[in-house]
Formats: structure tokens, sequence, C-alpha cells
């Protein structure tokens, strides 16, 4: 599930920060969605009152874009552009070290207990943030213990291509990007 958190470059002052406590109200209410999500699906019972999961973690990525475009902006409004590079190195330092360490947790279980079994072909599609994409065209296996990790890649591939979007568009542009997306 996203967990994005508002920030802003290593170069800019306090002052700058950029937050809004209102998300943090939003932030619960998405993932209290996912939370009763899983647990009526854990209990056993129907798929109605489960589809507050799927209305949680569309909150959350609603919420993740926002806030990164609305950074993206600010840094390039007020440093005159929009360093990606930065931009990358941050979202690496933040994401990558619990994801692979999540990942590797997930292989060394599977090895030790059998029982798991996760194929290579979900590491692989993981380890490059294609999980989603494994789940779609490999299918889903019970008990993965992976799977939650599906909403990070798509984070991750957000990541990849809408800096380079707001790059070179205005705040305008973006808006109309983003409609059309």
């Amino acid at each position: 599930m996203p967990t994005e958190h508002l920030e802003v470059s290593q170069t800019q002052p306090q002052a700058a920060r950029f937050y809004v406590p209102e998300l943090d109200s939003l932030r619960f209410f998405a993932f209290f969605g996912v939370f009763i999500c899983h647990l009526v699906h854990e209990l056993g019972y129907g798929d109605v009152i489960s589809n507050i999961g799927g209305f949680g973690v569309d909150l959350f990525f609603t919420l993740s874009a926002y806030l990164i475009t609305e950074l993206l902006m600010r840094e390039k409004e007020r440093f005159g552009r929009l360093d990606v590079r930065a931009f990358y190195k941050r979202r690496m330092l933040r994401i990558w070290p619990l994801y692979f360490g999540y990942l590797a947790a997930c292989f060394a279980a599977s090895n030790l207990f059998p029982v798991l079994q996760i194929g290579w072909r979900f590491f692989g599609y993981f380890a490059v943030f294609l999980g989603n994409f494994a789940l779609a065209v490999i299918g889903l296996m019970p008990g993965l213990a992976m799977v939650p990790l599906w909403s990070v890649c798509v984070e991750e591939q957000f990541y990849i291509t809408w800096p380079l979007i707001a790059r070179y568009l205005s705040r305008r542009g973006v808006a109309i990007a983003a409609g059309l997306i």
C-alpha cells in the first residue's frame, strides 16, 4: 500500500516544507479501508464489504500522486527547474531499503519453509518493480507474502514516469496530462 510522506529537497530550508495536516485524516481512512478489507477477507466474509479496500488503495494512490505532483511543481517554481535525478535518489533512499529487505525476507522464508514455494518468476518481476504485472500474468498464489508489494510496484512505475512529464510541462500542462492519463 502506498505510504507517501511529504518531503522536500535536502537543499530547501525548513520554511519551504509543505504539509497539509488534513491529508493525515484521509490517510487514516484509506488505511482503515484496506485493513477492514483484509480483516473481512481473513474472516471469510463476503466481497461486498471488502470493496472498501479497493477504495482505500485508490485513495492512497490519489493522495500520493497529488503530493508528489505538488512537491515537484513547487520545486520547479522555486528553483526554475526540476532536479529529476535528485528526486529519484530521494525515492530510492526512502523506498528501496525496506522494499528489497522485505523481498529478501520473502526469499529467505521460501527457502526455509518449502510450503511457501514462491516461484523465481515472482521474485524476478518484483525485483524490477513489475509485481503488479506478475499477479496479472502469472496469477495470484495463495499465501504469497509478496502480494502487498504490488502497490509499491505501481508507485515506483509512477515515480519513474511522472517527474519526467512534470519536468517539461507547466502546472496547467501537468493538469491536462493527468486528466488525459
